[in-house]
């Protein structure tokens, strides 16, 4: 594996930057499931229901409003602007209880990021597949039409004919829809704010593969010289830089492995997280509250590199069953900053609701505030980029971060995971002293603030 320079690490390290509070808003797809139930009980039922947006200020849920509720909706993305919502609309004509009869009609459509103005692109194939959706920076929105996922042993033989086709469409005309690709199979799809980055998970031969490669591919992407640390586990997810890939890595969707990647094929770091371990203690919540089971559907946020958007299923008794049966369990969605080590919980769906319903919320799509505007995201460092990587200067009031330019101490406090503290070192010798492991840094010098979390390996320091 490609380790990261140690002068990297240093810059890292030495970066002025602080931990600072979270201002934006957040999308979900919100459902009540039980005696009314929405979609009945098999694994593979989609989120749908009403839209809602959560407004986040200072790291909480300050107000929800309904955006959407004249149709089920479902696999809301955000533009990097936060000015408009792309998603799946269902007009449920056929009754409430029918959607695996087949009888509703399905669109591709966009609306502003308030619930207005409400038009479709395209029409979608009627009987449920995941509908994948990517929206890189400009007027193009790329999607999945048209596909069954699934492909088991030899049924490539049989089949033939690859059936995961990439099209885009521009937001306001649906004139200018195109295939651009298509993959032999694809469980998720996402692309850099560039456009041209992706990541694709394909499972045929009852196998996952994730893959990150360049878009648009001229061939099928294969796993094939990516270090297993990438390509074993489910769901492939490309950050706004492009920089970062997450994906699941054990079969119950409780651990979280990100990537920092390079092509064509480079793996420069990697580090993991759990679902009860780190996510939901950092919420400062009752664990159960929150973990338990699995996590579904893991995003970027739109606009930033430091956040991830995320379904979460509680725990609903100790004789909970299989994670994957979701007729049991509640889901909410989770804001997770895996840099500052923070988690919010928008939806705060209980285990049962009082009312005897299992309500459930998707990971949806995040904005973060506090940006320059125009097309431009958050890196890890909080510093604001175009998306060729150009910085673009910010200046933000006292509340937002502190620009101040007093030096970071020569010594810095290093913590294990779990927050008890080692010592404190010059940065220069953290990996020199300490054995190989992850750990968290923070300045030693009460002037400064803000963690960088860190590996080393061999005699490096990597984030």
């Amino acid at each position: 594996m490609k380790k990261m320079p140690a002068f990297i690490a240093f810059l890292l390290l030495t970066s002025q930057y602080q931990a600072f509070s979270m201002n934006g808003f957040a999308i979900s797809v919100a459902k009540g499931r039980g005696a009314s139930s929405l979609s009945g009980n098999n694994t593979e039922v989609p989120y749908v229901g009403p839209m809602v947006k959560y407004t986040i200020a200072n790291d909480a849920v300050a107000r929800c409003d309904t955006v959407y509720k004249e149709h089920w909706t479902s696999w809301p993305v955000l533009n990097v602007l936060g000015s408009k919502i792309v998603f799946e609309r269902y007009d449920t004509r056929g009754g409430a209880d029918t959607i695996w009869e087949n009888q509703y009609y399905k669109y591709l459509a966009v609306m502003d990021s308030d619930g207005k103005n409400c038009y479709d692109l395209d029409t979608m194939r009627r009987q449920f597949h995941r509908c994948l959706i990517a929206w890189p920076a400009g007027d193009y929105i790329f999607y999945i039409k048209n596909l069954f996922w699934w492909y088991g042993p030899g049924e490539y033989e049989s089949k033939g004919a690859p059936t995961s086709e990439i099209w885009r469409v521009k937001y306001n005309d649906p004139s200018t829809r195109t295939k651009i690709f298509t993959y032999k199979s694809a469980h998720t799809f996402s692309l850099s704010l560039d456009g041209t980055r992706a990541g694709v998970c394909s499972l045929y031969d009852n196998m996952f593969r994730n893959i990150p490669h360049a878009f648009p591919p001229t061939s099928e992407p294969v796993q094939t010289g990516w270090d297993p640390l990438v390509w074993v586990g489910c769901g492939s997810y490309i950050s706004p830089s492009g920089k970062y890939h997450h994906h699941f890595w054990d079969t119950d969707h409780t651990n979280l492995r990100i990537n920092t990647w390079d092509l064509p094929k480079v793996l420069l770091a990697t580090v993991n997280f759990n679902l009860t371990n780190d996510f939901a203690v950092w919420s400062g919540m009752p664990i159960d509250s929150i973990a338990g089971g699995a996590m579904e559907w893991g995003r970027w946020a739109c606009n930033s590199d430091k956040w991830i958007t995320m379904g979460a299923q509680n725990k609903i008794t100790s004789q909970q069953p299989a994670a994957w049966d979701h007729s049991f369990t509640s889901t909410n969605q989770l804001l997770i900053n895996w840099i500052d080590h923070k988690t919010i919980n928008t939806s705060r769906n209980s285990k049962p609701a009082a009312d005897g319903f299992v309500y459930k919320s998707d990971p949806g799509a995040l904005w973060v505030a506090g940006g320059p505007g125009g097309e431009t995201y958050e890196d890890v460092t909080g510093t604001w980029r175009k998306p060729n990587g150009d910085a673009v200067e910010v200046r933000h009031g006292p509340s937002r971060i502190d620009h101040s330019r007093t030096s970071l101490s020569q010594k810095v406090n290093v913590y294990t995971v779990q927050g008890k503290l080692l010592g404190s070192w010059d940065h220069g010798i953290i990996s020199r002293a300490l054995p190989t492991g992850t750990y968290v840094v923070a300045p030693a010098s009460a002037v400064r603030s803000g963690t960088a979390r860190i590996s080393i390996g061999g005699n490096e320091v990597r984030q």
